[in-house]
């Protein structure tokens, strides 16, 4: 495949010098000792000293890339925006739970 047009819609590329686009992935390292924090009552020994998890999302083309191949931006960003739709969902039940179960603890 041609790496001057998009793998995924064909359209060319905008400017040959970009360095190539084959997928985009963010790793973030969170800290949650704030968190654990909030909850002095737990056990001794139920948590890490330094707690931190990872959160990751990703895009890349169903059956992989090679050095020819390209994404465009207009793909990544209906990728993009797919994954914000998801996580918001699941953000919005999240807050539900969390934000409800801190209610009702304190009305107790």
């Amino acid at each position: 495949m041609n790496n001057n047009y998009c793998c995924q819609c064909g359209k060319p590329r905008r400017n040959l010098t970009e360095p190539l686009r084959d997928a985009l992935f963010i790793d973030d390292l969170i800290s949650t000792l704030q968190h654990r924090k909030q909850h002095p009552d737990l056990p001794a020994g139920t948590n890490e000293i330094s707690p931190q998890m990872i959160a990751h999302w990703g895009v890349r083309r169903n059956g992989g890339t090679d050095e020819q191949m390209h994404i465009c931006d207009g793909c990544l960003l209906l990728a993009v925006r797919a994954i914000h739709k998801s996580v918001s969902s699941v953000l919005a039940e999240l807050d539900s739970v969390v934000n409800g179960a801190a209610r009702s603890s304190k009305s107790s």
